[in-house]
This record gives C-alpha cells, sequence and structure tokens, in this order.
C-alpha cells in the first residue's frame, strides 16, 4: 500500500490559491485515498471530516471539472466516478498524475455531481441551524463575506432564519459567491432591503442558470428595461415600481411567459378601459389570456373572434331591444372593445413609439 501521494507542484503553486480553502484539501484528501486505492468513499464521511455540508462537497468536484483537473461520470449504481486528470501550468507545460487514479464517491440522496448542469429550484430545504451556520461562516471567508454585506445593507444583525435565507443563495440554489454579491449591491442601491423579495431575485437568478457578474449584470438590465416599457404604457414612467408591481411584472414575464408587446396590449386596454393605471385590472386581462391559451397577438385577435361569434350565435331572438352595456364593464363579464378603443388602443401605440 502507497503511504505517500504525490501532490503537482502547479496545483499547489496555481490551482489552490484561487479556490476556496477546503476545496483544495477535500482534492488532496480524495487523491491521497485514490493512490492509496480506497475505490469506495462516502461523500457524507468527507463532509463530516472537514465540517462542511454534503452540498459543498459537490461545489468542490463541480468547481474542480471546471477547472479541467478531474472529468466526472456518473456511472452505473448511483456511484460517481472522478478522474483526477493531467495538471497543466498556465504556460501549457504538462504535469502528468504518474497513475491513472480513480475516486468512486458513494453519494448521499441529496448529492448530484453533474458537471455544468444546475440542481432544478425544488422546495426550499428547512433552515439551517445556528451552529450549522457559525460552522459554514467560520470555515469560509466568503460566507462570513456575504453575512456582512447583508447586515451592512439592511444596517441591522440578520436573525438566525435570515442567515439561513441568504446562506441557501449559496448551498441551495447553487448562486457563485461573486453573483450572490452582486444581488445584495444591486438591492442595496434600489433600496429593496427586503429579505424575502431579495431570496425571489435570487431564485430568478438561479433557474436562469446565472453564473457571473457579467450575467447578472445583463440579466438585470433587460429585466429594468422590460419593467421601465410596461410602466411607460401604464403612464407611470417618471418612477421606479413598487415591489408589488414588480411581483406583477414579473408573473407575467416568468410565470405567463408573455411577450412584451402582448402585455404592453393587456396595458393599453386597461387604460382605455378605467383611464388610468391599475395592476390588478391589467393582471386580469392577462390571465384570463394565460388560461385561455393566448401567446401572441394574433392569438388574442382569433380568441376575440370566436369569442364574439359565439356570443352571436347564442343570442336569443328578440323583439326588445337588448340593455346597454355598460363600457365600464368588468373584463371577465365579456369583452366588449369598441371601434373607438380599437383606435385609442392605436393612439396610444403611437405616443409611446415616438416617446
Amino acid at each position: 500500500m502507497a503511504e505517500n501521494a504525490l501532490i503537482s507542484r502547479i496545483f499547489i503553486e496555481e490551482y489552490m490559491p484561487k479556490s476556496q480553502p477546503v476545496y483544495g484539501t477535500i482534492y488532496i484528501y480524495c487523491l491521497s485515498q485514490s493512490f492509496k486505492k480506497r475505490i469506495l468513499i462516502s461523500a457524507v464521511e468527507i463532509a463530516s471530516m472537514f465540517g462542511v455540508l454534503v452540498a459543498d462537497v459537490e461545489n468542490c468536484w463541480n468547481y474542480w471539472q471546471e477547472q479541467g483537473l478531474v472529468d466526472i461520470d456518473m456511472g452505473k449504481k448511483n456511484n460517481i466516478t472522478i478522474e483526477f486528470l493531467p495538471i497543466k501550468s498556465k504556460e501549457e507545460k504538462e504535469e502528468t498524475v504518474p497513475a491513472k487514479v480513480e475516486l468512486k464517491l458513494v453519494p448521499s440522496p441529496s448529492l448530484s455531481v453533474s458537471g455544468n448542469q444546475r440542481k432544478p429550484i425544488t422546495n426550499k430545504p428547512a433552515l439551517y441551524s445556528p451552529e450549522e451556520l457559525e460552522l459554514y461562516k467560520n470555515n469560509s471567508p466568503e460566507i462570513e463575506k456575504i453575512f456582512t454585506l447583508t447586515e451592512k445593507m439592511l444596517g441591522t444583525l440578520l436573525s438566525s432564519n435570515d442567515l439561513s435565507t441568504v446562506y441557501g443563495f449559496y448551498e441551495w440554489l447553487r448562486l457563485p459567491i461573486d453573483v450572490i454579491e452582486s444581488l445584495l449591491e444591486h438591492c442595496n442601491g434600489k433600496g429593496n432591503y427586503n429579505i424575502r423579495y431579495i431570496e425571489k431575485i435570487a431564485i430568478d437568478l438561479a433557474e436562469n442558470s446565472i453564473s457571473t457578474r457579467e450575467q447578472f449584470e445583463d440579466y438585470m438590465q433587460n429585466k429594468n428595461t422590460d419593467y421601465r416599457e410596461i410602466l411607460k404604457a401604464l403612464g407611470l414612467n417618471k418612477r421606479d415600481p413598487a415591489t408589488k408591481e414588480i411581483e406583477y411584472m414579473d408573473r407575467w414575464l416568468k410565470e405567463f411567459a408573455f411577450n412584451l408587446d402582448v402585455i404592453l396590449e393587456a396595458c393599453d386596454r386597461t387604460i382605455i378601459k378605467l383611464g388610468k393605471a391599475q395592476f390588478e385590472y391589467t393582471n386580469t386581462i392577462l390571465t384570463s389570456w394565460y388560461q385561455s391559451g393566448v401567446v401572441t397577438l394574433e392569438d388574442i385577435r382569433a380568441f376575440e373572434k370566436n369569442y364574439k361569434d359565439g356570443q352571436a350565435k347564442s343570442k336569443p331572438v328578440s323583439s326588445s331591444p337588448s340593455p346597454k352595456k355598460s363600457k365600464f364593464a368588468n373584463y371577465e363579464s365579456g369583452i366588449d372593445y369598441t371601434e373607438l378603443e380599437k383606435m385609442e388602443i392605436e393612439v396610444l401605440r403611437s405616443r409611446r413609439k415616438q416617446g
């Protein structure tokens, strides 16, 4: 049995300083176990040995795979094979591991090392205990940094529940530290200090696979552009949206997945019907379209035509005149747009393009 394991000088000098300390430690430990011909090792054992979560073990191997130092194969029987690859310096001088060494990691049910694939956003896990959070904070300068940044942003000491939520951005949502920092800085600049609201944005980032500061900035810029267009259509372009208004807009853009032109159509109809902005009314229109399978403006036209044709066929013959419908009837009670209203909508669109 080998008593020594050869650790690459390039790994120590070029790779370890750029990684989280525990990542380098786990790499070296598992490499040594491989040289000792220990084939199977538990992810839970590794996590327990170094005082980290099993999820941190997952993050570790994903990180080293991204650096090109290991190759991960999910394999059969739920075993994860980790092959340690030759290490290259920045000058492309290859330093090869003396022999092909592999480690089969026996995962816990929560572990799923899968390269660049992301863990689906599922139900939020149970709160982390104060003892766990203190351990993570002491073992990771990055975690301590985001805790400190959040407290500075909120202007108060974080409760255990708040710390658990913030740590969840990293462990549950798998957001990189620099993206979490960008998120906190963004919310601080916008004056949004509600931790639940910040968590909603974090979930949105994770679902859209945002993994760098540049991607974060581009994503938020595009999102803010959509917000501004919607507010402008409702005549509210001189202020920032309120939290509840953002929740509505996120629902239309994300949950309903409407194109912006469809949302702007609903905004125009809101102004025509009510003479003012009302997010609840716009939401009623868009919910109706969503439930009816409407996707494009052409779908809206076809949907309304079919509705009117159906109404005409089912209308009973009567000698007495029908009561006149109010222009301000609720949207749910029927679709009754006059030609004048359509012309007014076109005027609104024209003004919006000019403005």
